[in-house]
């Protein structure tokens, strides 16, 4: 049996086979585990752009959010190699920089 796992927003994430219960196998009961963030409802199929989320008990079909483009820099730390990171981490490490004195 199948069972579509799913992050804790809910995002589908793959599917996996599920496993018997290993106590009620025993008894002669056929019993499916189903971990938490898991479902045996099979999510729907989705387009370029789309994601399947499990909301409320029930698959919907979400937009996929873009993430917003995070524009690099070099940095020069004093004997250091150039490295490229964010304008945020940029700021804060020129900020600790100077804090430390080395600026």
């Amino acid at each position: 049996m199948k069972i579509y796992h799913y992050k804790q927003d809910g995002e589908y994430v793959r599917e996996s086979e599920a496993r018997l219960d290993p106590l009620e196998h025993k008894k002669g009961i056929i019993r499916w585990l189903l971990p938490a963030n898991a479902t045996f409802q099979q999510p729907p199929s989705c387009l370029d752009g789309e994601i399947a989320v499990m909301k409320n008990g029930k698959w919907v079909i979400d937009k996929v959010k873009i993430k917003e483009e995070v524009k690099e820099e070099p940095i020069v730390i004093p004997d250091q190699k150039e490295i490229m990171i964010s304008e945020k981490m940029r700021e804060l490490a020129i900020e600790a920089l100077k804090v430390e004195g080395k600026l």
